[in-house]
């Protein structure tokens, strides 16, 4: 199998919001697997960066090492960055064993990367960093379990590498087989710093035997990292031994549904799909034209020989599916991207050999006649389209072997669809032939892992009514919606990711509300939820206001109540004089400028908030009337045997009266 880069380069373009992008990042990790030196060497070996639009700086270090490089790459251009005299540097050998020899590689604007063992002619392999696809805390490491791995010296094994992306690193190991320095079965922990690497290596190369295969190794952390699983000098039924690998990705991008185009291995050979659950009591259904089912464990394996041209594979959970093809013994191995959240609408490649050149598309039926390659409609024709058994007419499958005329070699060529809604396609290629080896890769998008971030949890005092919910989702979807739980208020707009929040008199009554923010889209959402902590703020009351008549003022009492406080002060807006300011209950003097001024405002201030909410005021109001003035008429002398006198006389100042002032006048006039 001969999977050399520059004869594959995939560019997956981004030219609208809906443009979906696989394995293209600003940040990469990578850990390198160890190749035996006594098959065709393990040099050279060379990372393969490509950039799209904007020129880019790149660099390329080792946090944990020594190594640390920094370059220019040129718009829509590819840079191959030698590392064979780091070989001993990088490589993860020997097993079971910390080093500092982590990979990361950093850029100011989108790559893609490949790690690529090219060696001399014979077991090369390509390694596709995915960025953060691959980055993840909990693996199931999927692997084949048909070939062994050759009788070369050194003895080729199977290895799962992984490097940490933070210090303080836990990774918990699970081994399905004995490994060297643990038994199977037996779970191990590895403490690893940012840059630093481990590698688990199978202690025999006979993993076709039960028990004696990594795959369904289950790798878990407690902070990212990045898993590459590798299979060295596999061979087949008969004749070929080919390094096979790739960077993996974690459990959370995987999929349920899959579809298997056939290769071209000969019949005797093990072609066909390796499926490992990542749950317990996972059903799989398999339909070629028949249906299979099984119901796998957690980290249990599942081999199905595929027979006819199109599989479709599905499982009530997330599983991983790899699968190997190629040209008659020489053997191929791609990890498959998922069909649903997953796919491109346009991929750039190059071919670069004049060997077998076959391209594999997987695309919504309705968007078959969509196809432009090289602006071509009759290169990919609707017609040349198989609807996938047991899809119900939605998916179809296409294949073809394509001409040096058709897809020129050393030519960049460009496959799109125009579909309105539904244009995402999964392409992969498998280029070579049945005696020179087999380049099997998908370049179109696994999974995307989704994004989503409802924001800081919020702290908030019962005065406030209305919040502000700032949120974000990205990845394989930038939409949202917003929900709360025992939330009775009302959303600005709950599907827009910035919205507000007005809270009802029930929620102001709770002392935490949570708010939800799920992601939506064709991929599987994911939530995040914010926490709203409600405060009480002070309750203060200073009482009634007043109407009080100017000539009749004493010590005016005041009676405030205070919750959720410490203390409280009284303070006037004129320049009388309280009791004692600091009591509840005290009294005030009005000045004469009070007085003058027809009116005071007491307010009664809340002190030390027991909740560290802002202090609260209450206020009210006195008011000062003038007191009428009585005008009796003359003096009169009567007569002791009278029997009436008559009396007159006036009331002036007031001209409408309110309950004080009629005090007021009862007061004087009985006087």
């Amino acid at each position: 199998m001969k999977k050399v880069l520059n004869r594959i380069l995939l560019i997956l373009l981004i030219l609208t919001s809906k443009s979906v992008v696989s394995q293209i990042d600003t940040v990469f990790w990578f850990a390198a697997p160890w190749v035996t030196t006594g098959h065709a060497s393990n040099i050279p070996v060379v990372l393969r960066l490509s950039s799209f639009n904007n020129a880019t700086t790149v660099r390329v270090r080792q946090p944990a090492g020594t190594f640390d490089t920094t370059f220019v790459i040129p718009a829509n251009s590819l840079v191959s960055e030698s590392l064979s005299h780091l070989i001993n540097q990088i490589e993860n050998n020997p097993a079971n064993t910390v080093f500092n020899r982590g990979l990361k590689i950093t850029s100011n604007f989108p790559i893609t990367a490949i790690y690529e063992v090219v060696t001399v002619v014979n077991n090369p392999e390509t390694y596709s960093l995915k960025g953060q696809n691959g980055m993840g805390l909990e693996f199931v490491c999927p692997f084949q379990t048909n070939g062994n791995n050759g009788g070369y010296t050194p003895t080729p094994k199977s290895q799962i590498a992984i490097v940490a992306s933070e210090n303080g690193t836990i990774v918990w190991i699970t081994p399905r087989c004995n490994v060297v320095g643990h038994a199977a079965n037996v779970t191990y922990s590895v403490g690893l710093n940012a840059g630093q690497t481990y590698n688990i290596e199978n202690v025999t190369r006979f993993a076709s035997v039960a028990g004696q295969n990594l795959s369904g190794t289950i790798v878990v952390s407690n902070k990212p990292i990045s898993v590459t699983v590798s299979d060295d000098s596999v061979g087949g039924v008969s004749g070929c031994f080919d390094l096979m690998g790739d960077q993996i990705v974690p459990v959370e991008v995987v999929g349920t549904e899959y579809i298997i185009n056939k290769g071209g291995l000969n019949a005797a050979q093990f072609e066909g799909a390796y499926i490992v659950a990542t749950r317990n009591f996972t059903q799989i259904t398999i339909n070629d034209g028949l249906i299979t089912t099984v119901l796998l464990n957690k980290g249990d394996t599942y081999f199905y020989k595929t027979s006819n041209p199109l599989t479709y594979i599905t499982g009530d959970k997330p599983v991983y599916v790899i699968h190997v093809s190629g040209f008659g013994c020489e053997l191929g191995e791609a990890i498959l991207p998922p069909l649903s959240c997953a796919g491109s609408d346009q991929v750039s490649f190059t071919r670069t050999n004049t060997q077998t050149f076959i391209l594999n598309i997987l695309c919504k039926t309705v968007a078959t006649g969509n196809f432009l390659l090289n602006g071509s409609a009759a290169l990919v024709p609707a017609s040349g389209f198989t609807v996938v058994p047991g899809t119900g007419g939605v998916w179809s499958g296409f294949q073809r072997s394509y001409t040096t005329l058709e897809i020129p070699a050393g030519a960049t060529n460009l496959l799109r669809n125009t579909h309105p809604t539904d244009s995402l396609f999964a392409m992969g290629v498998i280029n070579g032939g049945a005696s020179s080896g087999c380049l099997y890769h998908y370049m179109s998008s696994f999974l995307r892992k989704v994004y989503t971030n409802a924001g800081i949890d919020q702290n908030i005092c019962t005065e406030t009514t209305t919040i502000s919910l700032n949120g974000s989702v990205d990845g394989g979807t930038t939409t949202g919606i917003w929900t709360t739980i025992g939330g009775t208020g009302t959303f600005g707009n709950h599907t827009s990711l910035n919205t507000t929040y007005t809270l009802s008199t029930n929620d102001l009554n709770q002392s935490e509300l949570k708010f939800i923010l799920s992601s939506t889209g064709n991929c599987a959402s994911i939530r995040d939820t914010m926490s709203l902590n409600i405060f009480k703020s002070p309750v203060v009351d200073a009482g009634n206001g007043l109407t009080l008549c100017k000539n009749n003022i004493s010590l005016i009492p005041l009676n405030g109540s205070l919750q959720l406080a410490a203390g409280a002060n009284w303070t006037s807006s004129g320049s009388g004089s309280f009791g004692n300011s600091g009591a509840l209950n005290t009294t005030y003097l009005p000045s004469l400028a009070d007085l003058a001024a027809d009116s005071v405002t007491i307010k009664l201030t809340s002190t030390g908030s027991l909740n560290g909410c802002p202090n609260r005021y209450d206020s009210l109001k006195i008011k000062f009337t003038n007191a009428p003035v009585i005008t009796l008429g003359s003096n009169l002398s009567v007569c002791a045997n009278n029997a009436s006198v008559a009396i007159s006389g006036s009331v002036t100042q007031q001209q409408v009266f309110g309950r004080a002032e009629l005090d007021c006048l009862v007061l004087q006039a009985l006087h």
